[in-house]
């Protein structure tokens, strides 16, 4: 992907984390072959890469992209995982940025927009990208949320182009490690605000932490690696305790859903309660008013000047009782517990089916980093608005669709919220048409919607409680219903 200035930029960067971690040693060249690998690579990188990480600094064991070819490491490395992801590394690379002050440069220069946006409220910001983002070039773009201001989301709005994967990354700060200079970056990007692309240089989960390498078709769950093997808003698997009635293994068989799922079925529970207690609501009406007029034709037929002197009462139709839903009897998520293992819910928990988010397969447990790609466009044939309305991502929830786009109450963390913790989210537009020199057109944009997004307010929502069932009208005597239908003849009758 790098043209002819950014490669040399792109290949200084090694001896950059070289000082950093350790000392740098040389592996052949060969063409990159890497689960990270996002198309941008051009060959012509490959012969001039002499300056791989490795040694022991700072107790970082061989780190090397993955290479197809001969080497003395070369099965060690594909039996490890790759230990470099190039889509970090690729995206700490040049890019023309427009400061954020004064008049951005016409295009083609300044195609990115401000790389940098920091968020302190729930105004949305319009980032723009416009010609010059083409094959040989590339827009990073951070979404930095002041400490207690929400999660970062965005969505795209503009689509003026779609030949690119569209690549984020998330994280609370206190998870992430930053690369600590900003050298071989450009000239936007302040030190540290770049994530560090080597593995094993992430939190107490070690080497363990795959959020950012899935390694095989399995690993895919990891990350966001494939947003089709989600439901649009996935907080991620649900693990929960069976519902085993008259087995002894009540409180020990577990079993697994995707978390949307479960709350799809919550919902249509809730709407289906919400509907009834509306139509409930209208009954206990009608009832109170059929009771009533009742009730006072029984007064009045039992008064014997009454019966004879004053007109009987008009009484309602009886109205019809709606019919009561089910209770819930779906498992339930145990939210003081979310993101722990499910061996955490209690006894009662277990036999009553609780359980878990289990995102410990995705990033480790209470860690919230996670990465990802997302499709810019269904239709790659005419790129539309109106084709990408699923193209956004809200912190935390996995998949794609409108369902993950910016909604307040939506953003997922896999650990307790700190108030005094910011939240980032790096995007990356990478262009995957090596033969595409033209990119986005004079005429056209893409517009990325960014915002500040309030956190999870479904933490508090659980399955709902049964309603309470109708209660039936009052029982009539025929003789009571036979009068007022005379006197409702009455009335007409005096209307002719």
């Amino acid at each position: 992907m790098p043209n002819a200035t950014q490669t040399t930029t792109y290949l200084a960067f090694y001896p950059v984390l070289t000082t950093q971690l350790g000392t740098g040693n040389s592996v052949a060249a060969g063409t990159a072959n890497s689960n990270e690998h996002t198309g941008c690579f051009a060959a012509a990188t490959t012969a001039a890469a002499a300056s791989f990480v490795s040694g022991a600094g700072n107790a970082v064991t061989p780190n090397r992209l993955y290479w197809s070819g001969a080497g003395a490491n070369y099965a060690a490395d594909i039996a490890a995982g790759p230990m470099i992801s190039i889509d970090f590394l690729l995206a700490a690379t040049f890019q023309d940025s427009f400061t954020g002050t004064g008049t951005r440069t016409a295009a083609p220069a300044n195609y990115c927009d401000k790389q940098v946006q920091s968020l302190a409220d729930s105004t949305a910001v319009d980032v723009t990208t416009t010609q010059g983002l083409k094959n040989t070039t590339k827009c990073t773009y951070f979404i930095i949320v002041a400490a207690d201001k929400g999660a970062p989301s965005f969505k795209l709005t503009t689509l003026g182009y779609y030949k690119f994967q569209l690549h984020y990354v998330e994280w609370a700060s206190t998870d992430m490690t930053f690369i600590a200079t900003n050298t071989y970056m450009g000239t936007v990007a302040a030190a540290s605000t770049f994530p560090m692309p080597v593995k094993n240089t992430y939190p107490a989960s070690g080497t363990a932490i795959n959020f950012a390498f899935p390694q095989t078709a399995g690993g895919d769950s990891h990350a966001n690696w494939r947003p089709m093997d989600w439901t649009a808003g996935s907080m991620g698997p649900f693990q929960y305790y069976a519902p085993s009635t008259g087995s002894p293994y009540l409180g020990v068989t577990t079993t697994s859903v995707d978390s949307k799922v479960l709350m799809n079925q919550l919902n249509a529970k809730i709407a289906e309660n919400t509907t009834y207690n509306s139509a409930k609501s209208t009954y206990d009406t009608d009832r109170t008013a059929y009771n009533t007029a009742l009730s006072n034709e029984k007064t009045r037929a039992a008064d014997f000047f009454k019966s004879i002197f004053e007109a009987p009462i008009t009484i309602p139709t009886r109205p019809c009782q709606p019919t009561q839903p089910t209770a819930w009897s779906g498992p339930t998520i145990d939210w003081d517990v979310a993101g722990a293992a499910i061996g955490t819910v209690n006894e009662t928990g277990k036999l009553a089916s609780y359980g878990v988010i289990t995102r410990a397969a995705l990033s480790g447990v209470n860690v919230s980093l996670n990465s990802g790609f997302l499709a810019a466009t269904a239709d790659t044939t005419s790129a539309t608005t109106a084709l990408n309305a699923g193209s956004g991502h809200t912190f935390g929830l996995l998949g794609q669709g409108d369902a993950t786009n910016p909604a307040d109450g939506m953003a997922w963390a896999n650990r307790v919220v700190v108030a005094t913790t910011t939240h980032g989210m790096m995007v990356s537009m990478f262009p995957y048409d090596n033969s595409d020199t033209t990119g986005v057109a004079a005429s056209k944009t893409i517009v990325m919607n960014i915002k500040a997004v309030t956190w999870n307010a479904w933490k508090s929502f659980q399955a709902p409680s049964q309603p309470a069932a109708s209660v039936a009208p009052d029982a009539a005597a025929a003789t009571y219903l036979a009068a007022s239908a005379a006197a409702v003849a009455a009335v007409a009758a005096t209307m002719m």
